[in-house]
């Protein structure tokens, strides 16, 4: 039960984090092909390193959850 329980909890902070990269539009700043009357691509570069920390930051962050949810009982073997 007590994996169960991390799982939920990893899966709510993970739904959380791609609500907020959503909110705040990071997939308003892919480039594409043509770059008439966008964003320099140096901008693109800054929103994909941020996002892809923000990303690293949340799986960091969902290890904690499932050790600290889950306890010692997710580690133990099934007899």
């Amino acid at each position: 039960m007590a994996t169960f329980k991390a799982t939920v909890v990893m899966i709510i902070w993970s739904v959380a984090v791609g609500y907020g990269l959503w909110k705040i539009g990071v997939q308003h700043h892919i480039p594409s092909g043509s770059m008439w009357g966008q964003e320099p691509m140096w901008m693109s570069v800054l929103w994909s390193v941020g996002a892809a920390l923000a990303l690293l930051i949340a799986l960091m962050v969902n290890v904690v959850l499932f050790s600290r949810v889950g306890g010692n009982q997710p580690w133990k073997w099934l007899k």
